[in-house]
C-alpha cells in the first residue's frame, strides 16, 4: 500500500506489520485489535521510533497533526535546534521506586557502605572481605 492512508485503510487493516502514511507516520498493526501510531525519524545517524498513540485514542488525523509537530521539534528551526525527542522523554521520566531506593545516590551510598566497613573486623592482613557486610546489615 503506497501513499497515504485513507480513514477506511486504517479500520480495514488487521494484518500485523508496519503501515507507512508518508513523511515518516506509521500505524503499527500488532493484531486485529491492537493498532498504534509511531512517527520514525533520524537523529545522529540513528533511527528513531516516537509513539503518538493508541488508534483507539489518535484519529489519522491527530496522528498526522503529532507527527508534525514532532517533526518540527526534531528538525528545528532558524532560532532553535533540533532534539531527539525520543531521549528527550527517556530523561523526562521520573525515576522508578525512587522512594524505594535510599541509596541510589551514590554519595550516600558511598558514606553508608564506609559507615558499614567501620564495624567490621579485619582480617589478620587487614584486608575487610565483602561478605562481613551482607544485605542485611546494608537494609538497617
Amino acid at each position: 500500500m503506497a501513499g497515504r492512508l485513507k480513514p477506511l485503510d486504517v479500520e480495514r487493516l488487521i494484518k500485523p506489520g508496519k503501515y507507512a502514511d508518508g513523511g515518516g507516520l506509521y500505524l503499527i498493526v500488532t493484531g486485529p485489535t491492537s493498532k498504534s501510531w509511531s512517527y520514525r525519524y533520524w537523529k545522529d545517524g540513528k533511527e528513531r521510533w516516537h509513539g503518538l498513540g493508541s488508534l483507539k485514542e489518535v484519529s489519522l488525523k491527530d496522528a498526522r497533526l503529532a507527527r508534525d509537530a514532532a517533526r518540527l521539534r526534531v528538525k528545528g528551526d532558524r532560532s532553535t535546534a533540533g532534539v531527539d525527542i525520543v531521549h528527550e522523554r527517556q530523561w523526562d521520566k521520573p525515576m522508578k521506586h525512587a522512594d524505594e531506593r535510599p541509596y541510589a545516590n551514590p554519595e550516600a551510598a558511598a558514606r553508608k557502605l564506609v559507615e558499614l566497613a567501620a564495624n567490621v573486623e579485619a582480617v589478620q592482613d587487614g584486608r575487610i572481605h565483602i561478605e562481613r557486610i551482607n544485605a542485611p546489615s546494608c537494609s538497617s
